[in-house]
């Protein structure tokens, strides 16, 4: 085994020691993978959750005006295919939400790109429920802003690419923690 491997099994060996205490200068916190997960990562992701739940509110509650218009004010909802695709991209979203927080949670490199499909997804299922006659375009525009949000973040954020993006030069592996 060369030099280099038993450093890196070393790094790998201390990213996982929670209980050496803290230094000034926060190696201890550089060293945990979990470190990264904090500041506006972490309301990222509790924003996903936010959105998930309230995602699958909806659909329930268009399940339940479907059947009883009268509950809404309506005398009817549309046709059953347009409620079909709804609560199909509802679901759709709130599953690809629990794959993104595992991906994130394991810090794989692939928890950006999925990020920037999920965003993408997002908004381009409301514009399609816009153009269906399911969400005024207020409602869309207001809707669509944690989707391009979340994008910019992704795409932008320096803590996104540190926390998720391993760099090969180094030798580490390609997907998951990087030890510093």
């Amino acid at each position: 085994m060369d030099r280099c491997a038993l450093r890196d099994d070393r790094r790998d060996m201390r990213s996982f020691d929670t209980s050496a205490p803290t230094d000034v200068g926060g190696t201890a916190s550089r060293l945990n993978p979990r470190a990264g997960l904090r500041g506006w990562l972490l309301v990222y992701m509790a924003g996903l959750v936010v959105q998930a739940l309230h995602g699958l509110v909806l659909t329930v509650a268009a399940v339940v005006i479907y059947a009883k218009p009268a509950l809404a004010g309506l005398t009817s909802f549309g046709p059953l295919s347009w409620l079909l695709f709804y609560v199909v991209a509802n679901v759709v979203l709130a599953v690809y939400t629990a794959v993104l927080l595992v991906l994130m949670l394991q810090h794989r490199k692939a928890a950006i790109a999925n990020n920037i499909v999920f965003n993408f997804l997002s908004v381009l299922f409301l514009v399609v429920w816009h153009l269906l006659g399911e969400k005024s375009l207020v409602g869309t525009v207001v809707d669509s802003l944690p989707g391009l949000v979340g994008l910019g973040y992704v795409l932008t954020s320096k803590r996104v690419r540190g926390t998720f993006v391993c760099h090969r030069s180094r030798g580490h592996a390609a997907d998951g923690p990087c030890p510093s």
